[in-house]
């Protein structure tokens, strides 16, 4: 988001809302509360949705003793990358490539919260 974004602030948010890695908070306006946490007679309940981001990574996996170290240890997974459109499509394409090479349910896509 630059100053120079012509979207509004509703539509950054909504953007962003879509994306894997964010979450949604979703409160009331405390400020407006009176100390029995009920609001002020005639005044509606006012929400604040607030996006956030949530760190994600994600990495390629595989069916255990496929593939090995250059030690000779052998390993079920990738090294972890963030999670971003880009790295995620990089990632979709090697295990399509590996489930060509070596059958459908050896790789596959993991992910973790950072």
């Amino acid at each position: 988001m630059t100053r120079k974004d012509p979207r509004t602030f509703l539509e950054r948010a909504l953007t962003a809302m879509k994306s894997s890695a964010t979450s949604c908070e979703i409160r009331t306006d405390e400020r407006r509360r009176i100390p029995d946490r009920t609001s002020p007679a005639g005044d509606p309940p006012s929400w604040t949705v607030r996006p956030y981001l949530r760190a994600r990574e994600i990495r390629v996996g595989w069916s255990e003793g496929l593939l090995m170290d250059s030690d000779g240890t052998p390993c079920n997974g990738g090294l972890w990358h963030p999670d971003t459109e880009y790295n995620r499509l990089l990632l979709l394409s090697a295990i399509a490539e590996g489930q060509r090479l070596f059958g459908l349910t050896t790789h596959w896509l993991e992910e973790r919260d950072a």
